[in-house]
């Protein structure tokens, strides 16, 4: 599996704890957390917790699993991460 799937299974697997869990994470907790389980940026590099960077992973996760037809699981990562000020990080159309 390559670096980039083990990244976004990664995300989904706090996404479903936050959702069996009724909480939210935010993505400076999400960026700590990727960098603590030796999760890279595209450069190689560990993720900068208030980047613009660590948000598009949020979308892309979203959107890797949303065009592989798995539109819960991408819903799940769309409301599992918040910004510090609790908005939702990836805005997502309703179905």
């Amino acid at each position: 599996m390559n670096q980039m799937i083990q990244k976004f299974n990664f995300i989904f697997q706090l996404a479903q704890v936050c959702h069996q869990n009724g909480t939210t994470m935010t993505v400076p907790d999400l960026a700590s957390a990727l960098n603590q389980h030796n999760h890279r940026t595209s450069y190689g590099s560990q993720f900068v917790v208030d980047a613009r960077g660590i948000y598009k992973v949020v979308s892309a996760a979203y959107k890797w699993f949303y065009d592989a037809g798995m539109v819960a699981e991408a819903e799940m990562i769309a409301e599992a991460f918040v910004k510090p000020d609790g908005m939702y990080a990836y805005e997502h159309e309703a179905a």
